[in-house]
């Protein structure tokens, strides 16, 4: 339409805008917020700033698929949800990714300080019957790890297993083996 609401077959270039330059004035007025929103959401800027930048990635990658409108409430709103969805995203990926710090300091990850004492007192063989105990997959892993001393990552491809998994069930039969050694102190 026209000036004169009037059906016009002809478009000047200026009333011509990509969805390209429809994201560019999107961003240019709301990448400072979704960034806000993100960093209080993770509580680090370069990570808020990631967040930020995956979501524009995908909206470029499907600009075909959106119907975008710059100060629409429908935009604002699919924003907002793309930042929190990206941010859980990154959140769940740092979980399963984090690898102890690359065990730079196991004792801190693994609460091995707590178990310091127990290492005094009982022989290696004893630990390894009391593991032997445990249900199978806390078992093999806990073996693997501290018998035969093997790297997280070696356990994980070992076993053919998440990372994030082998650290979680470290975790689980570390707690069996403090409740079954409370239980053994009761008695």
């Amino acid at each position: 339409m026209d000036g004169n609401d009037r059906c016009s077959s002809e478009k000047s270039g200026a009333d011509i805008i990509s969805k390209i330059d429809i994201i560019s004035k999107i961003y240019e007025n709301y990448a400072a917020k979704m960034r806000r929103m993100a960093y209080h959401m993770l509580h680090d800027y370069q990570r808020a700033e990631d967040a930020v930048h995956i979501v524009f990635a995908a909206m470029l990658k499907n600009q075909d698929k959106l119907e975008l409108d710059v100060k629409s409430r429908a935009t604002q709103s699919y924003l907002c949800t793309a930042v929190r969805r990206t941010v859980y995203n990154l959140e769940r990926d740092n979980q399963k990714y984090k690898l102890a710090e690359d065990e730079e300091e196991p004792d801190k990850f693994y609460g091995a300080a707590d178990d310091r004492h127990i290492y005094d007192t009982v022989t290696v063989n004893e630990v390894v019957e009391k593991i032997k105990v445990l249900p199978p997959q806390y078992s093999q892993v806990m073996l693997l790890r501290f018998v035969h001393n093997y790297t997280i990552r070696q356990v994980a491809q070992t076993l053919n297993i998440d990372e994030a998994l082998v650290r979680q069930r470290i975790r689980r039969a570390r707690l069996q083996l403090r409740r079954m050694e409370d239980k053994d102190q009761a008695h």
